[in-house]
């Protein structure tokens, strides 16, 4: 399989691969793996790109994988975990000096479906995000921004299912 591929081509060119192309190459497996609503590999593959993290100076990769880790423990269902790890995150986008308007919507999402619990609540908030993200991906930046993840499409999904 490609994952496998990933895998050997990562212990294979260890030494040759720049940090850059190694994080690329485990957000793409943990984005397969996503798709697949394989969520303990996607977490893994996650925080395996997280570790190369102090080598490399791409920040907007790091941003991708911090906003990847949100959705991945969302879908784990990792309740407890998430205040701290949306805290955390919010924390580096600002040092970061990020300004796209997506991701403060996709924070609010997860302040607010924190605290609201599941059924047609949750649902109408989804609808209500993706409907905001719709909009915000109308302007070219904030949908450039939003090319590493179909948040449009990850909303939409929950606004729909029961």
């Amino acid at each position: 399989s490609c994952i496998h591929d990933i895998e050997a081509g990562l212990k294979k060119y260890s030494g040759i691969l720049i940090v850059d192309n190694r994080m690329l190459l485990c957000y793409n497996a943990a984005d397969m793996y996503f798709g697949f609503s394989k969520f303990r590999e996607t977490l893994k593959w996650l925080n395996r790109a997280l570790e190369e993290q102090k080598r490399t100076m791409r920040t907007d990769i790091i941003c991708q994988i911090k906003m990847h880790l949100l959705f991945t423990h969302y879908e784990l269902k990792n309740m407890d975990l998430l205040p701290y790890l949306l805290i955390s995150t919010q924390k580096y986008f600002l040092k970061q000096a990020r300004k796209f308007e997506y991701e403060l919507r996709v924070f609010s999402f997860f302040k607010r479906a924190l605290r609201t619990g599941t059924g047609a609540e949750l649902r109408a908030l989804c609808a209500e995000t993706a409907e905001e993200i719709r909009k915000l991906a109308e302007d070219p930046d904030e949908k450039r921004a939003m090319r590493h993840f179909d948040y449009l499409l990850w909303f939409e999904s929950k606004s729909r299912s029961k």
